[in-house]
């Protein structure tokens, strides 16, 4: 089972969905598990724990979003369809809360229907102005899925227009009814081979663009060696089509 432990003892911040940090004192780590959600006809409910290791009580607001993609572009909306419990709730230190997801009504679809799961942290800090630092706050986001009633994987691959200097492109376009993910790729010539770990979803009837460099002469690019959703795969650039 996958699951997302995230440590205080780093300071980041990644704007849009997906995990925002501001500056903390206190280090916190909050295990989740599992963090790929999928649901169906025959499975009309799914849940997932969140584990708070930290030493203070972390509290969370949860909240649901549909996830759809244009011209390849994440868009979100409030998704009324889905219902969280506990809707609310504090976690104590070193202790556990299972979250349960279920939609209002369980029905079938043609193309698989794509959602966020949104932890907003809303815990209150009591800080000390004698001591020096900011705490953690942490919000996190989980995709869940709901599976169509029949699925069709089909994935087209081209070579697409690039607008930076040295950089070619590679298209994914998903025209299957399910998501289809590159987890990561490598542009490979005769003697290197250049790792891009730039991981994405890519929805049903969507698609996703990654550059890649482009290498010359004894260097030339011959092949994308991939990691997808779906397993391993290999593009020889001479067979692929382009799509300008």
């Amino acid at each position: 089972m996958v699951s997302l432990k995230i440590k205080g003892n780093l300071i980041t911040a990644v704007f849009g969905l997906g995990v925002f940090a501001i500056l903390v004192t206190q280090a916190q780590a909050v295990v989740i598990s599992p963090i790929h959600l999928e649901m169906s006809v025959k499975k009309p409910v799914t849940s997932f724990t969140v584990t708070n290791e930290s030493d203070q009580i972390v509290t969370y607001q949860l909240n649901t979003l549909s996830w759809v993609q244009v011209d390849g572009k994440d868009n979100y909306i409030e998704a009324n369809e889905l219902v969280v419990t506990p809707p609310i709730v504090s976690i104590k230190p070193k202790s556990s809360q299972t979250f349960r997801v279920a939609l209002f009504k369980a029905s079938s679809h043609r193309v698989e229907q794509s959602y966020r799961i949104i932890l907003d942290d809303i815990s209150t800090y009591v800080s000390d102005e004698s001591k020096t630092g900011l705490t953690f706050i942490f919000n996190h986001n989980l995709p869940l899925f709901y599976a169509p009633l029949a699925s069709v994987d089909s994935v087209v691959w081209s070579i697409c227009e690039s607008d930076v200097v040295g950089k070619s492109c590679l298209l994914m376009q998903n025209k299957g009814n399910r998501h289809a993910k590159m987890v990561k790729f490598s542009a490979v010539s005769a003697t290197k081979e250049e790792p891009n770990n730039q991981a994405k979803t890519v929805l049903a009837g969507s698609s996703g663009k990654w550059l890649f460099s482009t290498m010359q002469g004894t260097e030339n690019t011959t092949s994308i060696k991939l990691i997808t959703s779906t397993g391993p795969l290999i593009l020889l650039l001479k067979n692929l089509p382009s799509s300008n």
